[in-house]
């Protein structure tokens, strides 16, 4: 879904930018992650963080996302208001997609 969605936003000549959270991750995990990820469906750190850095280095007019949870959290929300990009989610999978069409904002 995401790799089609990517694919007809470049193909009608977007730039387009993915970032991806794996539950896969957790997999084997201990108690103590565990925890943390169970924590961080409230607020990530790692998520904003991540979010923050994919937002600086590419400058997008939209953030699109699928499900947030459990690795990245609602904090992502805040990172893309930060930096005044629009926000549109949808849940179904762990990835976050970063877009924007055309030059950069002035």
């Amino acid at each position: 879904m995401v790799a089609l969605e990517a694919d007809l936003l470049r193909r009608h000549g977007h730039e387009v930018e993915q970032l991806f959270a794996w539950t896969k991750e957790l997999d084997g995990a201990g108690a103590l992650r565990l925890f943390a990820a169970g924590v961080g469906t409230v607020w990530s750190l790692r998520g904003y963080s991540m979010m923050k850095k994919a937002i600086a280095r590419f400058s997008p007019d939209i953030v699109h996302a699928h499900n947030t949870f459990p690795l990245l959290s609602p904090s992502i929300f805040w990172a893309a208001d930060n930096a005044s990009a629009m926000f549109h989610g949808q849940a179904c999978g762990i990835v976050v997609t970063v877009r924007r069409s055309g030059g950069r904002r002035q």
